[in-house]
């Protein structure tokens, strides 16, 4: 079990003060207002891209690995994938459940009943494949959650491909279309009778990948807004709208309030550069940037999510599935 430590302890405080701050910001997607039967997970399937990850079949020194900040053990050399949980963790810590990749203690769970179906590098068309693959080969149960969080990636190519205005304004269908992806594999996920939490995208331009882009022939950070817009509501838009089979994950509104507000995230806060010297998943503690701490930077890498970023998104999953009528 992770050691309650003064940082610790500071990092749940602020995390709580944000996510109670920030609670009119959460919108019931079908619920009601009323109180709820507790929802009681048995399983737990994670879709989606890198941010989901736990690194597994690799060396023992890296087995454990997230995208994001990690920590050592007293060993110096293995993981401790338990500090610094990335918010799929943090959900199934909430519900007492662990993946192979970083079981739970013993005490908490003997054998670990979360699976991470989700893949690094990987985008819409891989989420499509392996619902496709999860549906044909997985008996469903009462009591099977999903989280799907993915798209980014696709965004980040699609922003590639364009080198004019026209081009630029024309790709807002193809983001649109690409949530409406995402969101037809979360109604297939929830008709098979898995309740399913997701997320929305933080918008492109606030990350440090987005705020570096040039171009002479449109604004970057405009366009870059106006595609991960265009996939939220494709995305919002086309997903069941019923609170019993699924709930949103306001990820995105979250990263941009941290990214507004970069004094929440405590002295030196920082929204705008990444934490991490490495590539990720090989960024460590002792591996930061001057300044940077394993907290104070809203980014790890140039877009993905620190430390503080996975808490906050943590804490609004699990206040989800606590309150959504599952």
């Amino acid at each position: 079990m992770q050691a309650n430590t003064p940082l610790r302890r500071a990092r749940t405080g602020l995390v709580a003060t944000l996510a109670t701050a920030g609670a009119a910001l959460l919108v019931a997607c079908g619920g009601g207002g009323s109180l709820v039967e507790r929802f009681d997970a048995q399983r737990l399937f994670v879709f989606g891209d890198e941010t989901n990850v736990i690194v597994t079949g690799s060396s023992s020194s890296r087995n454990g690995l997230r995208y994001t900040v990690n920590t050592r053990n007293t060993d110096g050399v293995t993981v401790n994938c338990l500090d610094n949980p990335i918010w799929i963790q943090q959900l199934g810590r909430e519900l007492g459940i662990g993946f192979s990749g970083c079981p739970l203690p013993v005490a908490e769970e003997a054998s670990p009943r979360g699976v991470i179906l989700a893949t690094a590098n990987s985008g819409v068309a891989d989420l499509e494949a392996k619902v496709n693959t999860f549906l044909a080969g997985t008996t469903v149960a009462t009591g099977d959650l999903a989280t799907v969080y993915t798209g980014q990636n696709d965004l980040i190519a699609l922003y590639g491909t364009l080198s004019t205005a026209a081009q630029a304004t024309a790709a807002e269908a193809t983001a649109r279309e690409l949530g409406n992806r995402v969101a037809r594999q979360i109604n297939r996920l929830a008709t098979a009778d898995v309740r399913v939490l997701f997320g929305t995208l933080p918008n492109l331009d606030l990350t440090p990948w987005g705020r570096s882009r040039t171009s002479s022939a449109f604004n970057p950070q405009t366009v870059l807004r106006s595609l991960t817009e265009a996939f939220n509501t494709g995305l919002r838009a086309t997903v069941i709208n019923d609170g019993r089979l699924i709930g949103l994950v306001d990820i995105g509104d979250r990263v941009g309030l941290l990214a507004d507000r970069p004094g929440n995230l405590g002295s030196g806060g920082n929204a705008t550069v990444a934490a991490c010297t490495p590539a990720l998943p090989d960024c460590y503690n002792t591996t930061l940037i001057g300044g940077a701490t394993e907290t104070n930077h809203l980014w790890a890498s140039d877009r993905h999510f620190g430390v503080t970023a996975h808490d906050i998104v943590g804490l609004r999953a699990i206040n989800r599935v606590r309150t959504n009528p599952f």
